[in-house]
């Protein structure tokens, strides 16, 4: 979890080919074309996500969209993959293997995955809050926390999602420099729908890292 909120999530390889675009999910819509910026702490640049055109995997045939993730922190630029079923958002983690990243639900609700290098990860809904940042105040918003239970303790992050439109707030406890009294803040400043998707396609070299 280096980056941008749903910063987040690393590719590591990843055979795929372009689909249409799927119709939009209500809890965690991802329309190719949105830009949502973001401040972050102790940078004077901005932070950014773009949604870009969805891809089908080969490994299991699920298509997935993409997001051209880019923080000032660096490095500087990543690509992840999405895809929204529901009430559900899964990251694609290659060779057909998917990770639950977000849920709606109640707060309290938890739950743990095995990630591919043998750690286990829980993410938790602690709160629905009101949360205010510069693009304005957003109610009903879902707090997680994700956290590494094995083989050791260790916080990762915690995201603020509005649902129905995405992520609002982020704090990063693993970057470099990080601490708990002292994580990366992201704060939206401002979302536009229906820009100019860059680039059109991924360079495919950045999937297969």
């Amino acid at each position: 979890m280096k980056k941008l909120a749903i910063a987040l999530m690393v590719i590591l390889a990843l055979p795929l080919v372009f689909v249409p675009a799927a119709t939009a999910d209500t809890f965690f819509p991802m329309r190719p074309g949105d830009v949502y910026t973001f401040s972050v702490s102790n940078q004077a640049a901005k932070g950014e996500f773009t949604v870009n055109s969805p891809v089908r995997s080969i490994a299991n045939g699920k298509s997935y969209h993409v997001l051209v993730l880019f923080n000032p922190t660096g490095p500087h630029e990543e690509v992840s993959l999405l895809r929204s079923v529901g009430n559900e958002v899964f990251r694609y983690d290659g060779d057909g293997v998917e990770t639950r990243m977000l849920m709606e639900g109640p707060a309290g609700i938890s739950w743990d995955q095995k990630r591919r290098d043998g750690r286990t990860v829980r993410t938790t809904i602690e709160a629905i809050e009101t949360v205010t940042v510069p693009a304005g105040k957003y109610t009903g918003c879902l707090k997680f926390r994700e956290e590494q239970v094995r083989p050791q303790q260790k916080l990762y992050m915690r995201t603020w999602v509005k649902p129905g439109f995405g992520i609002v707030k982020a704090a990063n406890y693993d970057c470099p420099g990080c601490t708990l009294a002292n994580p990366q803040i992201l704060e939206l400043i401002s979302h536009n729908s229906g820009g100019f998707v860059h680039p059109p396609k991924p360079d495919m070299k950045s999937l297969n890292r």
